[in-house]
């Protein structure tokens, strides 16, 4: 059980490490939920929505005052509805 506690650990520690790189943080700005999917990381601030794929080593950052809807699709698809008329997947 302590291999298995240090092994999610180290990738913790990965995950949040690449977040911070590539996520610039706004002053006042805090993460509050820090997740990873089956093709990157997802990251929830107070202020924005942020993923990172790798795949096509795009990263997606979306305000929440721009968010219209979200939807939960087939258990693993995350669709976002903006008010801009456009969508993330």
């Amino acid at each position: 059980m302590n291999y298995f506690y240090s092994l999610y650990l180290r990738i913790f520690i990965i995950i949040f490490v690449c977040v911070f790189f590539f996520l610039l943080i706004v002053s006042g700005e805090g993460v509050k939920y820090l997740g990873h999917t089956d093709d990157g990381v997802l990251a929830l601030t107070n202020y924005r929505l942020f993923l990172l794929k790798n795949s096509t080593s795009s990263e997606t950052s979306v305000p929440l005052g721009l968010i219209e809807t979200s939807q939960v699709r087939d258990l693993f698809h995350l669709l976002i509805s903006c008010k801009d008329a456009s969508t993330v997947k």
